[in-house]
């Protein structure tokens, strides 16, 4: 009996290690994490938000874009200020364009183009407090949409709004349904590709774009870029754009600068160039590697110049201008690196180059000498975002501000303008 009591004891001892062991195994699969619940809603309803309202103050600045007088500044899934630039010592903001989801722009003529979510909006803006829809591409960003669907009927096309945050504990196994999940924020590539039809050409002139742009327009082209591809767009007439091809470009693509017959793309892991000399076909010529960084991209044709911001997210402490000799778009070499704070969007003028360094204001340099940037003027005071350069005036999309500076004078640079609510001049 002892033999076998002892052999029993022994059993349950091994028995009670196995659940125990069990149970840290089961326990270990299971992880905290803060999450984010899409808060959805059908973009037929939202649709019916679009309109003309009264000049609003500018508060979560993004893009920039300068159309003759006009100056267009996107306030983040909001919509657009348009300010009256007719007088840059006075300008006059005279219109909010409502636009739910809005985060880039451009314009050809008096049509402006403007993604709603998932859709690209083309807008007569003659008046602009009386604005027209002339014409709407559905579901042409994929990447934008709540739930993924090729659906061209905006009744059944679902865009994230908002986001609720909260932590939860979910199981290994629960935590592989969510990787493997189509609509659970990883989409697939864009499909149902139309493609162009005849149109006859048009003398109508488009704007000019901010370095953080990913909207460009090429004689009759627009290129709308998202995340992994580019959208071609025949605008030969202004106001009945036909969607053509879809070229694939570089992964987690943000930004992109049109120089003659080469398109810029920056993103997150470098930076690209398309040969676009035919436009609905463009070919990669070179791209270069970074990890992870923020990267506007301009040229002036013989360089490139790149601004990498350091991330968090990506545990990345890189924050610096990076200037590329771009005589040779299919070799293009890195020749030297410049710190600086948190390089944001950057604009060249003959010699000089710009620089938005956030918090750190604005920095103008003579480049004349690439491989020796010297510092002539370094504007403080505002958390500068992008600018565009004109006719000796700097135009500063800044955190809640738009900052005019006259630099035609270099040793002598004046500020011309601060707006920031409704027609109100903060500052002269």
């Amino acid at each position: 009996m002892k033999r076998i009591f002892s052999n029993t004891n022994q059993l349950l001892l091994l028995f009670g290690i196995v659940i125990s062991f069990s149970g840290c195994v089961k326990d270990s699969y299971k992880h905290k994490y803060t999450i984010a619940i899409p808060v959805n809603q059908k973009l037929s309803v939202l649709r019916t938000q679009i309109a003309s309202l009264a000049p609003t103050s500018l508060q979560n600045t993004g893009k920039i874009y300068v159309k003759d007088n006009l100056i267009l500044i996107n306030e983040m899934d909001k919509g657009i200020h348009v300010i009256d630039n007719s007088n840059p010592s006075q300008p006059k903001n005279i219109a909010f364009l409502n636009i739910p989801g809005n985060r880039d722009m451009a314009m050809q003529g008096n049509i402006l183009y403007a993604d709603m979510y998932c859709d690209l909006l083309a807008i007569d803006i003659s008046n602009p407090n009386k604005m027209v829809i002339a014409k709407t591409l559905t579901n042409i960003d994929q990447s934008r949409l709540g739930v993924y669907s090729i659906s061209t009927n905006p009744d059944s096309l679902f865009v994230t709004t908002n986001w609720i945050i909260k932590d939860t504990v979910v199981s290994n196994d629960e935590y592989n349904v969510w990787q493997n999940c189509t609509n659970c924020g990883i989409h697939p590539m864009p499909a149902g590709i139309t493609y162009f039809s005849a149109a006859a050409a048009t003398t109508a002139s488009p704007g000019t774009a901010g370095s953080e742009a990913r909207f460009a327009i090429v004689n009759n082209y627009l290129y709308a870029l998202g995340s992994y591809y580019l959208n071609i767009v025949d605008i030969a007439q202004p106001a009945n754009p036909l969607l053509g091809n879809t070229a694939y470009t570089i992964e987690n693509a943000q930004t992109i600068y049109p120089f003659q017959n080469t398109l810029f793309i920056g993103a997150l892991t470098g930076m690209a160039a398309l040969d676009i000399s035919n436009p609905t076909q463009p070919q990669l010529l070179d791209w270069t590697a970074h990890w992870c960084m923020g990267d506007p991209v301009i040229s002036d044709g013989k360089y490139a110049y790149v601004t990498l911001s350091a991330s968090s997210k990506c545990h990345t402490t890189y924050d610096q201008l990076e200037i590329y000799d771009a005589s040779d778009l299919s070799n293009m070499q890195l020749i030297k690196s410049y710190p600086f704070t948190s390089p944001q969007g950057l604009s060249k003028d003959g010699n000089l180059l710009f620089v938005c360094d956030a918090a750190d204001g604005l920095q103008i340099l003579d480049a004349t000498d690439v491989t020796n940037l010297k510092l002539l003027q370094h504007l403080t005071g505002i958390n500068a975002q992008d600018v565009i350069t004109q006719n000796g005036k700097a135009l500063v999309v800044a955190e809640g501000k738009l900052v005019q500076y006259d630099y035609s004078d270099i040793n002598n640079v004046k500020l011309l303008s601060t707006i920031s609510a409704g027609n109100r001049l903060l500052s002269m």
